[in-house]
């Protein structure tokens, strides 16, 4: 009979420690934008989140925003830069708009990430603006 009791009991707890174990889902990716306003700032995320860098821009100018630093292990850029321009009627030809970073996050670390503002063919000139976060990735709870 004691037995039964302690199978039983012990049944129980393993099915609430289950119960419990199922209940507690992981937090889904998130998308997490940075913005001019974030410059010299910091940022964390969890391991699969993006982060989305949307800097003005206006490449007509000549100018584009291009990663000067970045450990690429921890925060990998996802395609090419796109260049967003607001939606205008009727549309602006040059006019600027916003050149749109996305990064993964496939690794656990911390990382500078820097973004420079120049033209591509002037090769010593210091770049226009800097755009720098610093970025920390966690494991994901």
């Amino acid at each position: 009979m004691r037995t039964l009791v302690w199978a039983t009991a012990a049944f129980i707890a393993i099915s609430v420690g289950v119960q419990a174990a199922k209940s507690r889902k992981p937090k889904p990716p998130a998308t997490v934008t940075v913005t001019e306003k974030q410059n010299n700032g910091k940022v964390a995320l969890n391991r699969g989140d993006t982060l989305v860098v949307r800097l003005e821009s206006n490449p007509t100018t000549g100018y584009t925003w291009k990663v000067s630093k970045c450990d690429s292990k921890i925060l990998k850029l996802a395609g090419e830069p796109v260049f967003e321009q607001p939606v205008r009627k009727p549309p602006v030809v040059g006019a600027p708009g916003h050149q749109v970073f996305k990064f993964r996050t496939p690794a656990v670390g911390k990382t500078k990430l820097q973004l420079e503002y120049r033209r591509p063919w002037e090769k010593n000139a210091k770049p226009e603006e800097t755009f720098t976060v610093n970025v920390e990735v966690k494991d994901r709870k």
